[in-house]
């Protein structure tokens, strides 16, 4: 019995102390309530409304709405909502806002009891509010108070998004940065879909590294994203690059789709006094030359080497005028194009590779090779020269002589022997026996029956289907989405379906179908140059992705780019 005792007493005890605690911990979270609560006014007329705002602030796993008390003689309008979420030494803290406008019904002095809000499962009251509605206006009403909106039109948006370029009146081919920024007060619901312009008229980069900071609008903290993309004009004259826009997911309402105001660019023309060796380039170069090996022998190919590196339209700069090379025989290779996007823009190397055979031995100079482009910044043509490349050629092997023609000696021509007169018999005509006369006759009829199977052979066939050009942008979409799916042959596959798009489009085999004869046929279109400027360039990148060691070009940015080239190119060909 005493046992039992015990175990009462223990247990109301320890009840005691919890009830105490919990006493304790309530008054606490009172003394540190989360909840405030403001209004613009405590004195009103009855044709005049009171804005009630009720900030919650902290760190809640959820926040569910204010629970008012009776509000009999009050009509209550609301609530309108904001949030602001901020990082406060590694703790994300949201902040959020319940604006409500209350108008009474008459008159008198009342008091709006303690409102409540149950916070991760506890509950929090408000302090009262009291209020007098008088029948005349007050002659000294105070300020609202400069915290509080007291209209809903005055309340920031949640998120906001604007572009702009950072010269709007640059030089052709000069490289331009168009910024899309995304400035948000709350975290957003879900990820967002951003559509880019098509950058029809220009040449377009995605620069990768993309800033991140905050800034305030209106008394608001936002947080700032933006994204970078390095444009080259291909166009003379006024452009207008179309709106960007985002798209916000919703998860109760529907989705939120944010545009961009349009931004108006006017390209110069380069000025005049272009060096000779000019062909186009335009931005911040350097150059350099190499010949690999420096000694060789005759007949024995050396690599030559030209690399030009710095800011600019890396992808289509055109190999320098390389000087004539006597008693040398030089064989073209393919360019390859390193670019590595940086936050100021497109920075890359573009290498030209050539070999060259000598043929003699001796002493040689591989001359100075000129290099122009032109400096925006300076707003000057600007040649730079390479340096001259000494080479020793040494004489080749035994074998690498000119091989020796031999004179063949003249048989002498002997007569004629009659025929022996034990081999001569005399022998029937060929033409006069009677199966000569039936092989021909028989020649004649498997002719004349098979000219009569191949005139009614397309009657008995099915036409074979001849792929149709509005068919080849659907093929074309059908092998993107394979290659989305397999990341390792994403370049192989991005380049055959713009390869079956062309072939298809012009019908045209898609065995040989080279990049020489590709824009051949964009150029008897009649398309935009800018198009046919990002074919070229598009079908270089993949080249780099596939083939450059260490690319870092994204796999999903290179099929997004097919995907626009794509549209716009059926868009042209469609309006022709």
């Amino acid at each position: 019995m005493s046992a039992m005792l015990k175990i009462c007493a223990r247990f109301i005890l320890i009840t005691f102390i919890g009830w105490n605690c919990w006493q304790g911990f309530r008054l606490t979270a009172l003394a540190q309530s989360p909840l405030k609560v403001e209004v613009d006014r405590q004195t009103l007329a009855l044709d005049e409304q009171v804005s009630l705002k009720i900030t919650i602030t902290g760190n809640f796993f959820s926040v569910p709405f204010p629970i008012f008390p009776e509000l009999n003689d009050w009509i209550v309008v609301g609530p309108t909502i904001s949030e602001l979420v901020t990082v406060d030494q590694g703790q994300i803290i949201s902040q959020r806002v319940y604006l409500y406008r209350l108008q009474p019904l008459q008159l008198g002095h009342f008091t709006i009891e303690p409102i409540r809000v149950d916070l991760d499962g506890q509950e929090f009251f408000t302090d009262p509010v009291e209020l007098e509605v008088t029948d005349t206006p007050p002659t000294d009403s105070s300020p609202p108070s400069p915290n509080l909106l007291p209209d809903e039109s005055q309340l920031p948006p949640p998120f906001i998004v604007e572009a702009e370029v950072d010269n709007p009146n640059p030089y052709l081919g000069q490289q331009v940065i168009y910024t899309f920024r995304l400035y948000r007060a709350t975290i957003l619901p879900g990820q967002p879909d951003y559509k880019a312009p098509a950058f029809t008229d220009f040449w377009s980069q995605t620069i990768l590294s993309q800033p991140y900071y905050t800034t305030e609008i209106s008394g608001m903290n936002y947080s700032v994203i933006e994204v970078r993309t390095a444009i080259f004009p291909a166009t003379l004259g006024p452009i207008t690059i179309a709106p960007s826009t985002l798209t916000i997911p919703g998860v109760l309402n529907a989705d939120q789709t944010l545009e961009t105001n349009p931004v108006q660019v006017r390209v110069r023309s380069l000025p005049t006094g272009a060096p000779v060796t000019f062909k186009g380039a335009v931005g911040q170069y350097k150059m350099r030359a190499t010949v690999e090996p420096r000694h060789g022998k005759v007949n024995e190919p050396l690599i030559l080497a030209l690399e030009i590196e710095g800011f600019g339209n890396i992808s289509i700069l055109r190999e320098p005028t390389l000087p004539k090379l006597p008693n040398w025989r030089i064989f073209n290779s393919k360019p390859t194009t390193k670019i590595e996007v940086q936050e100021a823009g497109v920075y890359g190397t573009r290498r030209f590779e050539r070999l060259i055979f000598p043929s003699q031995a001796g002493q040689y100079i591989i001359p100075t090779i000129e290099f122009s482009y032109y400096d925006p910044q300076a707003e000057a043509y600007r040649t730079i020269n390479s340096d001259p490349i000494p080479l020793t050629i040494d004489p080749g092997e035994a074998n690498d002589m000119a091989p020796v023609v031999l004179e063949s000696a003249v048989p002498e021509i002997l007569g004629l022997k009659a025929v022996p007169t034990n081999l001569a018999r005399e022998t029937t005509s060929l033409t006069s026996q009677v199966l000569y006369g039936s092989c021909w006759l028989w020649s004649l009829l498997l002719i004349g029956a098979a000219w009569l199977w191949q005139k009614r052979r397309p009657r008995f066939q099915t036409p074979i289907a001849k792929p149709m050009p509005r068919q080849a942008y659907k093929s074309a979409q059908k092998i993107l989405q394979t290659a989305s799916l397999d990341p390792q042959q994403s370049a192989t596959l991005i380049q055959r379906a713009l390869l079956t798009y062309f072939a298809e489009r012009f019908d045209q085999p898609l065995t040989g179908l080279t990049l020489a004869k590709l824009l051949t046929f964009l150029s008897l279109k009649n398309l935009p140059t800018a198009l046919t400027t990002r074919v070229q360039t598009l079908f270089s990148e993949i080249e780099v992705y596939r083939f450059a060691p260490g690319s870092n070009k994204n796999p999903t940015a290179l099929i997004n780019q097919t995907q626009e080239l794509l549209n716009d190119l059926e868009q042209a060909l469609k309006n022709q």
